[in-house]
């Protein structure tokens, strides 16, 4: 039963060993903790995403690995477009009153797409859900983002 027990300690141990390294190995590709972030939880949606890395859709996103890039680039300062994608994390990972909170704190420091999905959910904790996970009804809101030159040009 003892050496059954040890067994397992160190078997656990070994897999919290195992998923820090992947941790630490998924932000060793990417120059900063923004990038890291930008690279775990862009949206296709968001005009400003950095276009060095493929974007993620919701579904897409690795909860711990972005959780982790995007509370480290927000504990940074990085930017509203980090907020944004940390936003995105935390509404995957089933906290969307906290992902309302980061929305509203990316759309304040002036991430336009943060702006116009907190409009769609009219700002409320029962609409997240449609400003998250709606591609039909935020794709035209995403369309309207577009600079009234790229319109005019349709």
């Amino acid at each position: 039963m003892f050496a059954r027990c040890c067994c397992l300690a160190v078997l656990a141990g070994l897999t919290l060993a195992l998923n820090q390294s992947v941790a630490i190995a998924s932000h060793a590709g990417h120059g900063s903790s923004a990038e890291a972030c930008d690279a775990s939880a862009g949206d296709p949606r968001d005009l400003e995403r950095n276009p060095s890395f493929a974007p993620i859709t919701l579904g897409e996103i690795r909860i711990g690995e972005a959780l982790s890039a995007c509370r480290e680039a927000y504990r940074e300062r990085s930017g509203p477009r980090q907020t944004y994608q940390l936003a995105r994390a935390l509404y995957r990972s089933g906290a969307p009153g906290r992902a309302l909170s980061m929305l509203r704190e990316a759309a304040s420091g002036g991430h336009r797409l943060s702006a116009q999905l907190l409009a769609a959910a009219k700002d409320d904790i029962a609409e997240i859900d449609t400003a998250f996970s709606d591609p039909l009804r935020t794709a035209a809101v995403t369309q309207s983002a577009a600079p009234a030159s790229a319109i005019s040009a349709r």
